[in-house]
């Protein structure tokens, strides 16, 4: 263990509690690196994922040494699938900040596009 302590391996599951992919990450990774792998793994893009670990959702740009504790070797989170519409329009708002003007009421209304 001596020689991995730099690695994570972060067991993704499914809010079903289904084993959906592991990811052998980095402790200086950030949550969306990790995004990044269990999209590489499952196809489920970056912007449709929500990662949680004990309830809490883990923001993006957050190192995972920060979230996890340096002695930890594995750590488990769910992953849980945006609806697609405030998925297409997260990376609609992201990419271009006025495009949220164009969006459908119910969207403009919602707090995670809104902040993106």
């Amino acid at each position: 263990a001596e020689g991995r302590m730099g690695l994570l391996t972060i067991q993704v599951a499914t809010q079903q509690r289904r084993h959906l992919c592991a990811v052998v990450a980095d402790s200086a990774w950030r949550a969306v690196d990790v995004k990044e792998g269990v999209q590489n793994l499952t196809g489920i893009t970056v912007v449709e994922q929500r990662l949680f670990a004990g309830g809490d959702e883990l923001p993006n740009r957050e190192r995972l040494c920060n979230l996890f504790p340096e002695a930890a070797a594995c750590a488990d989170v769910t992953l849980v699938r945006r609806p697609q519409e405030q998925a297409h329009w997260l990376a609609k708002v992201t990419d271009f900040g006025l495009q949220l003007r164009l969006a459908p009421m119910a969207v403009r209304a919602d707090r995670d596009v809104v902040v993106a």
